[in-house]
């Protein structure tokens, strides 16, 4: 062989060589876990709430045949049929779950769970894990047929991630169980309390990379309600700075107040109810009303936040995704 063609090979050589070894590390790094991603996985808008209700059945009928929200199903525990929930549709992306008290674990305040609805499973539990947060070893599946887990926030609230997929529930009863007298299409809000703001701050605004709005003035002199934006449709997790949570309340959006109020005192309900409903309207605020649950959940029915920046062109539909 003659020497130009011996170094001629020994050259190609070392060049495939190279190049094999800048695959291989190219793939090695792609591979190789790293730390917290900087953009959290995309939150879609809050998916659901669930109260806890030691008169099950009573506040079943509150939803259902006062704010006339049709029932989805009612879930059973597999294990001793004991019943655990039942969940009531607001829209074809949003729910109301109420649990038999007697049934769960007793955690902050009877606003049992507030459900955030996500694009990616899987990418959160990695996001979350990598913050410190115990994980299940993989996504697990609900009854419902969608994958969920949960977290607990700093003030033991039970935050639970939904992604809907194409099998699920939420997916395949698309357009049934919406109640034409239902009060409300929209879960706007969900509020928690907390005496521990800095580790909330960082739960919501860091961990989960939720927008923080300009603090506002809240029911009592200087307490200031924190709102954390949730996905790009305008839903919100509001935070009071409190020592306990003595009102939780979610938030339900409703068009024209005069007519859901009119509505419900014409419902058969009404007068179990027992309370007069008053429309109340405060300066730079949207009127509302405020309801009771038989449990003292405070559910505020409100109008439109036309002085908020919430951007509301985003429709709040479930991405028909595959695990």
């Amino acid at each position: 062989m003659s020497r130009a063609l011996f170094l001629a090979r020994l050259l190609r050589a070392a060049l495939f060589g190279l190049c094999a070894h800048t695959l291989l590390s190219a793939h090695a790094l792609a591979a190789e876990p790293t730390g917290a991603a900087a953009v959290p996985p995309r939150v879609l808008g809050l998916s659901h709430v669930a109260v806890k209700a030691t008169d099950y059945e009573g506040s079943v009928a509150f939803y259902r045949d006062f704010l006339g929200f049709a029932e989805q199903g009612r879930l059973f525990d597999l294990k001793n049929g004991r019943r655990q929930l039942v969940f009531l549709k607001i829209s074809d992306t949003q729910s109301i779950e109420v649990f038999d008290a007697a049934n769960v674990t007793q955690v902050a305040g009877n606003l049992y769970q507030i459900a955030l609805q996500i694009e990616d499973a899987a990418a959160m539990r990695l996001h979350l894990l990598k913050h410190g947060f115990k994980m299940p070893p993989k996504v697990p599946l609900g009854q419902m047929l969608n994958a969920n887990f949960m977290v607990r926030d700093p003030n033991d609230y039970i935050i639970e991630m939904v992604q809907y997929l194409p099998e699920g529930r939420m997916v395949l009863d698309r357009g049934r169980f919406l109640s034409a007298t239902r009060i409300s299409d929209r879960l706007v809000a969900a509020g928690v309390a907390t005496a521990k703001f800095p580790e909330t701050l960082r739960f919501y605004g860091e961990i989960f990379g939720f927008p923080q709005e300009s603090p506002r003035a809240g029911p009592a002199l200087g307490e200031p309600l924190h709102r954390f934006r949730v996905g790009a449709n305008g839903d919100y997790v509001e935070v009071r700075v409190a020592p306990k949570d003595d009102t939780p309340f979610f938030r339900l959006e409703v068009r024209d107040l005069d007519h859901a109020k009119a509505q419900l005192e014409r419902s058969s309900y009404f007068p179990t109810y027992g309370r007069p409903l008053a429309i109340q309207s405060v300066p730079s605020r949207p009127r509302a009303i405020h309801l009771w649950d038989p449990e003292g959940i405070r559910v505020e029915l409100v109008e439109p936040d036309t002085a908020s920046s919430k951007d509301t062109s985003t429709p709040h539909a479930p991405p028909v995704r595959t695990r």
